[in-house]
């Protein structure tokens, strides 16, 4: 009994690490208060969802990969600051919130655009754009 225990408890870790995701935050200020808290860097990735190809591939094929978030998913605080070609349903606020951002750390309007910051909001690197790499290429390339 105790070893069938045991393989169930194996099992279910097993499970859950390999269904880990993201925690996506979409207020940069919230986000630098769990960085500064927890000693953690920040990205702030621009995107738009719903109409830009890079964009969509780099959230799908590297900043989820299981690998990317293996890798540095334990390391950062991620937000994502989405401008949608369709605002249905997108608060007043919030487009002006995410225009205020995006005026302060990506004012040339690049998509996708990312941004690793300290938790002090001092940037560290600029990211333009997204070419196709491979997970590894990307990991190597800008986080080491």
């Amino acid at each position: 009994m105790k070893q069938k225990l045991l393989f169930l408890f194996i099992g279910l870790i097993s499970i859950t690490s390999f269904c880990q995701e993201i925690k996506w935050h979409h207020n940069l200020e919230e986000a630098t208060s769990i960085s500064k808290k927890e000693n953690k860097k920040i990205i702030l990735v621009f995107s738009g969802s719903d109409w830009c190809k890079p964009c969509i591939q780099l959230k799908s094929e590297v900043l989820e990969s299981s690998e990317f978030i293996e890798k540095a998913g334990n390391k950062y605080v991620f937000v994502n600051i989405d401008f949608k070609r369709n605002p249905k349903g997108i608060s007043k606020e919030t487009i002006k919130y995410n225009e205020a951002i995006a005026e302060k750390y990506n004012p040339q309007g690049f998509f996708p655009y990312v941004v690793i910051l300290d938790s002090n909001l001092n940037t560290k690197k600029k990211i333009n754009g997204y070419k196709g790499e491979k997970t590894s290429v990307f990991l190597d390339k800008y986080f080491q």
